[in-house]
Formats: structure tokens, C-alpha cells, sequence
């Protein structure tokens, strides 16, 4: 055999494995887009079967927590397994410990001494949350889907400044700073509404921010502010809720410190070395709670 006939030979064989290979890809290639087109189906059958139990409700409604807008058909529907639970019975003096327990293990990581409970500053604490509780009973309405709860260092009955309410109950001070919070304790909810209305977007209303101003100016300022907001709230229907979970006790302790914690304010005030006496005083309005924490230094 001649050496160009052997070449040749190679050659072919060559050509002839690279067309095996690319057969054997094309064949792979194959398999993947028939495996795709698979998951793709299964996909498909996944999504109709949530948009049966998401997309429409007796009469015509849908849950807020819709997802998909694909008509789906009249069959009667599997509806999961929503429930408004029992609104849990919280201790709010435990609360207030359990509170006053993290802030100190905030202290503590920060090498600072812990604060000492005071019941006379648990008392103040605690009046002042119930005093802000009075203007929020229609502005936290659980029937509805929008709440705008009002918070304020001023006092319209105690002393309208922390120091004043301080002073009033004759507790002596070198030092003191207060710190507030509301929280909702609503974990998960879930409301309908009807198929032709969009849900609801809530309007959007100024909040009463702790700021500088005289005691007129600041008083003018938040009954403009709770004006407005029970106005916006007057003007709302009722929801219809069918799902509402609760957060635990300990969640809403978390909840409440970490939120200080993250404000540069209220760290600044967790973690003065110069307190060593605080007390803590919650109250519940509605689904929320409005928490108050008074610290002095002696």
C-alpha cells in the first residue's frame, strides 16, 4: 500500500468519527430539549393547578395573595387550608420584661452595664403607651387593610415632654432619654376581593417624626397629621380576611430591640453608659402594640 493511499485511508476514518460524534450530540441534544419540553409541561400543570386554587373564589372573588390572571374553569375548587387563627393572649408585662432582658444582652455585648428595672419608669413607661393607645383605635381597624398608627414622645395628659412626666411623678435623674416603637403582631394575612377591582393600594399620609419645634408647633403638627389619617381611614371599607397567623412572643420582643437597634437614635440610647435604670410599659390597641422604654441615669 502506498503512503498517500494510507493517508487517505486515515483520512476518512477520521471524518467518519467526528460524524459519530456529532450524531451522538445531535442525539444528546435531542433528549435534552424533549427533557426540557417535559419539565416544561409539568410546569404548566404545577401553574393551572394554582390558579385553580388562587385565581378565583366563589362568586367571583380572589385572594389578595393571587399570583396568576389565567381564566380557569368552573370545577369546583380545592381551596388550601386558610384560617384565621385565634388572636393569641398576650402577657404584656412579660412582654416588658422580655424586652427589658434583651436590652441588657444588647449591653452586655457591648461591655456596658446592665440596666436596672425601675417599676416607678415601668409605670410611666406603660401610661404613656396607653395614653397613644386612645388616638389609634380607628387608625389600627382590623377590618382594615390599611392602618396608620401614630406614635409620639409628647403627652397631652402626663406631661407633654418626657422630662415634664419625669418630673411630675418626682423621679430624680442625672441623665434620660426614652425610646418608642409600634409594631403590628399580624404574622401573615391574606383578604379577597372581587375579580374586577385591582387590590388596594393604600394612600400614603406624612408620619409625626420626633423633630424639633415649640410644644404649639408640635401639637399643630400631629392633629393635623391624625386628622388626615382618620379622614383616609373613614373613607375605607372593610376587607374580608381569610387567613391570619400571629407572631409569638419572643418574635415580637426580637422585633421590637432590633428595630431599635437599627435606628441610630434609639442604639444611641440602649447602649448609653451614663443610664442604669429603665423600665418598660406595652400596651395593645387593635391587632398592634405600642411600646414605650423610659431610661435614667442616677
Amino acid at each position: 500500500m502506498k503512503t498517500r493511499d494510507f493517508v487517505g485511508i486515515i483520512g476518512i476514518v477520521a471524518v467518519i468519527v467526528v460524524i459519530v460524534g456529532l450524531l451522538q450530540k445531535v442525539q444528546l441534544l435531542n433528549q435534552t430539549v424533549q427533557s426540557s419540553q417535559q419539565r416544561i409541561e409539568n410546569l404548566e400543570e404545577q401553574i393551572t393547578g394554582l390558579q385553580s386554587q388562587l385565581g378565583n373564589l366563589k362568586n367571583g372573588e380572589t385572594l389578595f395573595s393571587k399570583k396568576f390572571n389565567k381564566t380557569v374553569s368552573n370545577e369546583p375548587l380545592k381551596l388550601p387550608p386558610y384560617s384565621i387563627l385565634p388572636k393569641p393572649n398576650y402577657d404584656l408585662q412579660d412582654l416588658a420584661l422580655g424586652i427589658h432582658k434583651l436590652i441588657n444582652l444588647k449591653r452586655n455585648e457591648a461591655g456596658l452595664a446592665p440596666i436596672v428595672w425601675d417599676d416607678k419608669l415601668a409605670e410611666l413607661a406603660s401610661d404613656h403607651s396607653r395614653d397613644q393607645t386612645k388616638d389609634n383605635i380607628e387608625l389600627t381597624n382590623p377590618d382594615l387593610l390599611c392602618h396608620y398608627p401614630l406614635i409620639r414622645h409628647e403627652s397631652f395628659s402626663l406631661g407633654f415632654y418626657p422630662k415634664d412626666r419625669l418630673e411630675n411623678r418626682g423621679i430624680t435623674y442625672r441623665a434620660s432619654g426614652e425610646n418608642l416603637a409600634v409594631v403590628s403582631f399580624v404574622k401573615n394575612a391574606i383578604y379577597r376581593y372581587p375579580d374586577d377591582t385591582p387590590p388596594l393600594i393604600c394612600p400614603v399620609i406624612e408620619k409625626f417624626e420626633f423633630s424639633e419645634g415649640s410644644q404649639e408647633e408640635r401639637v399643630q403638627l400631629y392633629q393635623e397629621i391624625l386628622n388626615e389619617s382618620l379622614e383616609t381611614v373613614r373613607t375605607l371599607s372593610a376587607v374580608e380576611w381569610v387567613n391570619k397567623e400571629w407572631f409569638s412572643s419572643d418574635e415580637i420582643e426580637e422585633r421590637i430591640v432590633e428595630g431599635w437597634m437599627e435606628s441610630s437614635g434609639h442604639r444611641q440610647n440602649i447602649l448609653n453608659p451614663e443610664f442604669n435604670f429603665g423600665g418598660v410599659g406595652v400596651m395593645e390597641i387593635n391587632e398592634f402594640m405600642i411600646i414605650t422604654h423610659d431610661f435614667v441615669g442616677k
